[in-house]
């Protein structure tokens, strides 16, 4: 029973590996940015400010951003989830994961192949802590700016700019 403790937990990082299949960023269409801060109670991340610094980083980078009411059913979701600490716990968890409509293949008739939204790009999950006057060692933004920059890398690995 024992032995189950301790393989347990490289099962599950081994489950949580991370995905991330450039191909799927080439030509992507506007994406929808969703930010959700997962806390029992107001942490004073700042998700307002974070939605900004992250809009701006995706622009800059030419990632555009869904705001046509029309293609929203259908257009991939840039998720950034910030797990904030829980009990006596100083440390909090960031995720970066694009999520993307798929047609998965079926053999023979076409019209039932099913539409599915999957995962099809997540970066490492990221970890803080906090001090103990209860700041970030490390700012939120700075490890946000690290998983935006993975993303940024491997969307302009599938689109590299056009050769004169």
């Amino acid at each position: 029973m024992r032995a189950l403790f301790f393989i347990l937990p490289i099962f599950i990082g081994v489950v949580s590996a991370q995905v991330r299949s450039i191909p799927s960023l080439k030509e992507l269409p506007p994406v929808i940015l969703k930010i959700d801060v997962v806390a029992p109670m107001s942490v004073g991340i700042g998700e307002s400010d974070l939605r900004n610094f992250i809009e701006r980083k995706l622009t800059s980078a030419g990632i555009k951003q869904q705001s046509t009411f029309l293609d929203l059913i259908n257009a991939p979701r840039l998720y950034l989830t910030v797990t904030a600490p829980s009990g006596d716990s100083p440390f909090y968890f960031l995720n970066l994961e694009l999520a993307q409509f798929l047609r998965l293949w079926r053999p023979g008739d076409q019209e039932t192949r099913a539409n599915t939204l999957m995962y099809t790009w997540q970066g490492p999950t990221r970890s803080g802590m906090l001090g103990s006057n209860g700041v970030p060692v490390i700012p939120t933004r700075d490890l946000v700016d690290k998983l935006l920059e993975e993303f940024i890398k491997d969307y302009r690995e599938a689109n590299p700019p056009a050769k004169p």
